[in-house]
């Protein structure tokens, strides 16, 4: 949005309000008379707040552009999250409104906020801006705001449910307003949802698109700080750097649905193969031959939390770096209770056993790092697994057939591996077979937490990001 002139003595005139031009959805917004209003939209593009201000300030001063208010004096309580944020918003209304409409006692100082105990923007007419935290379920400012009346209550982001009831108590009395603004993210949102589908509050919402980021009666569209036009090439950008579990929400400004939040967002049905994939074991995607066999493991440390999955896998074309590669996971196991290594390895060779496989088809394993608890001495979980596979080979422990290796992990891997997962189900690089139903639920229904569904998608993940990395190296391995 467009910067406010600066004062050259920390009380001179701001202009940032009247030299703005506004978006559709700010514009919807301030046009709105009612008395419980949202404006919605994503992170950083739309001016939610700076709308928010704006009505502000046209109330403080009986000057509403659209429509009649309460005749000044007011008294108005601006709520945000944490006191960090709201020394942010005090910094966007000091630049913003019109000073000469402030009481000269009215100071701001840019580390500290407002000067005085109340944190309060004077104006001169009588009407007061005081600025509240109300964090989510936080008893302490949920009873600070439990006594007296005001004329108008702003929330900029979410807060909890207590505090919301509590902040429309201050309103009972004089019939005031409540002005909302908000990403719908990081905070409880699922009673708001349900008051705007009510009608109680009037929910303003914008997706990011090139029209809403045309200034009403204008014909071309914003430009960021850098001078960058806001355009659909600016959109695509923003989309392409935020996980894409987030998007709907970040970047749109959508409700935390129960799809919205599906991580593996491109799974459906259609990936999952029937059949036993003996063919395509033995011979590889179109009969081309060359497939590999991994073995990938969660090591969890409760029954059914350690999982181990079996993926077939083929570049396209062979030999060639960087060549896509396909994915078939077309087996999996996860352990009953009281299971230990010698367990795990006796299930999944009877896994590879009903697919027509032996143990030395496997050319490499994927492993979790070390867990507490499972973890023998300070042999990793990965060590003592190679070890077992190669005795039930009939092989010395230190000469494995295959070495279970440790899987990529550390700030973003998550991110990255279910954008990888994501990318290859999209471009039907990736499938599962239908003896894999532990993984599909997963699929279906993981949406970011550490449960019993992300086991699953972390060892998937350890394995397609691990063949991708290979495939890009040109060192891709095949079955010995």
């Amino acid at each position: 949005m467009l910067r406010a002139a600066r004062g050259v003595n920390g009380h001179t005139r701001g202009h940032g309000l009247s030299a703005l031009r506004w978006l559709p959805n700010q514009d919807r917004f301030l046009r709105d008379p009612h008395k419980r209003k949202l404006i919605r939209q994503g992170n950083q593009w739309g001016g939610k707040t700076t709308a928010v201000i704006q009505e502000v300030h046209w109330r403080c001063t009986g000057t509403h552009l659209h429509f009649p208010t309460r005749p000044p004096p007011i008294k108005v309580w601006f709520v945000c999250y944490s006191w960090n944020q709201s020394l942010e918003i005090q910094e966007k209304v000091w630049n913003l409104v019109d000073r000469s409409e402030l009481d000269p006692r009215t100071r701001f100082d840019p580390k500290n906020g407002f000067k005085g105990a109340h944190k309060m923007v004077l104006y001169k007419n009588g009407s007061q801006i005081l600025f509240k935290t109300g964090k989510q379920g936080s008893q302490k400012d949920a009873a600070a705001l439990a006594s007296g009346s005001v004329d108008l209550v702003v929330i900029d982001e979410p807060v909890s449910e207590r505090v919301y009831n509590e902040l429309v108590k201050r309103l009972s009395k004089t019939g005031g307003t409540m002005l909302l603004s908000l990403t719908p993210i990081n905070g409880p949102t699922d009673y708001l949802k349900a008051l705007c589908d009510r009608g109680v509050i009037h929910d303003h919402h914008a997706r990011c698109t090139p029209s809403e980021l045309v200034p009403v009666g204008a014909r071309f569209p914003l430009r960021d700080e850098s001078g960058t036009p806001m355009d659909a090439d600016w959109i695509a950008e923003r989309i392409a750097e935020t996980s894409e579990s987030e998007v709907d929400v970040v970047i749109h400004g959508g409700w935390e649905t129960r799809e919205a939040l599906r991580q593996i967002s491109a799974f459906d049905r259609r990936f999952v193969v029937k059949g036993t994939h003996r063919a395509t074991l033995r011979q590889g995607w179109g009969g081309v031959g060359d497939c590999g066999v991994m073995l990938v493991t969660d090591h969890g440390e409760l029954a059914h939390h350690a999982v181990w999955l079996v993926i077939a896998y083929q570049a396209l074309p062979l030999h060639v770096k960087g060549a896509p590669v396909l994915t078939r996971v077309v087996g999996e196991y996860s352990n009953p209770p009281g299971a230990d290594e010698h367990d795990d390895v006796d299930a999944v060779t009877e896994v590879l056993k009903r697919m027509g496989l032996r143990l030395e088809a496997i050319a490499v394993g994927v492993g979790d790092h070390n867990t507490s608890g499972r973890s023998k001495g300070a042999t990793s979980l990965n060590e003592v697994y190679t070890a077992a596979f190669a005795r039930k080979m009939g092989l010395p422990p230190e000469s494995p057939s295959f070495d279970i290796v440790k899987a990529t992990k550390g700030a973003k891997s998550i991110d990255y591996g279910v954008r990888v997962l994501n990318n290859g189900l999209r471009r039907s690089r990736i499938s599962v077979s239908e003896h894999c139903p532990g993984l599909i639920e997963a699929a279906e229904r993981w949406q970011g937490g550490n449960d019993r569904y992300k086991h699953w998608i972390d060892a998937w993940r350890y394995g397609q990001t691990y063949l991708e990395d290979l495939a890009w190296s040109g060192l891709l391995l095949h079955a010995a």
